[in-house]
């Protein structure tokens, strides 16, 4: 893990930038949707899968537009080498440390299946159950540091090996931050009390998450990383 941190430090060119975005539909659907999912399922239903799901289907279904992001930089033949599959990974951190399981050919898979490839692939990494095949020809990878209550991410860009033993960066990581309610319930609270409003509910609080990324700057600007960000949270996703 350290010696894969400090080739991507020496030798990725990292760039990066955050959007603030109103996920209070999104967070809404989740609501509604967890228990019933677990139940039915069995696996958690987390923001992280569903972003996975869309940053994958995102990536293939407009590889013309963002493809770019799906690639790495190729230092022996000066270029930038772009994916016909998506491998996205989810970093997880560990006993032993931050491992970056990846679901392979994610393009192809519906959501549910997804969905479960993620809590299956976070469960037994935790379990130290992962093998080594499972982290291996990463192209693009979700962090979800909210979970813990990071507010601001700032993550380094993943480097990995393929199964052909080849070592090689990728091209972006996306992560998502806390989410947080605003006005938050300290201050609802407080206009009930004054008799502003009658209920906590009668102010239309909304609920707000920071999504960050980082890139190598060798393979393109911040403006299709901002772009492709956006619009993986409108859910234009091709499906």
């Amino acid at each position: 893990i350290a010696y894969y941190m400090k080739k991507s430090h020496d030798e990725i060119p990292k760039a990066g930038d955050a959007i603030t975005i109103d996920v209070t539909n999104l967070r809404e659907f989740y609501r509604q949707r967890r228990e019933t999912w677990r139940e039915d399922t069995g696996s958690d239903f987390s923001f992280t899968g569903i972003f996975m799901f869309l940053a994958a289907r995102l990536l293939h279904d407009q590889r013309e537009k963002f493809g770019i992001l799906n690639a790495y930089w190729d230092k022996e033949e000066q270029d930038a080498y772009l994916f016909n599959h998506v491998n996205v990974g989810i970093a997880v951190q560990t006993e032993a440390g931050l491992m970056v399981p990846v679901i392979h050919h994610a393009e192809t898979m519906t959501f549910r299946e997804v969905m479960s490839a993620a809590h299956d692939k976070l469960q037994r990494s935790l379990a130290k159950k992962i093998t080594i095949s499972e982290l291996r020809d990463l192209t693009f990878t979700v962090n979800n540091v909210g979970a813990i209550g990071g507010e601001n991410p700032d993550s380094i860009v993943p480097y990995t090996k393929e199964s052909s033993g080849k070592e090689r960066p990728t091209g972006m990581i996306m992560v998502l931050g806390a989410i947080k309610q605003i006005p938050d319930d300290k201050f609802t609270s407080e206009l009930v009390r004054l008799g502003v409003i009658k209920n906590k509910d009668d102010f239309n609080a909304r609920h707000y998450m920071t999504l960050a990324f980082s890139f190598d700057h060798r393979l393109f600007d911040g403006v299709p990383a901002l772009e492709f960000s956006i619009e993986a949270l409108a859910g234009k996703h091709g499906s």
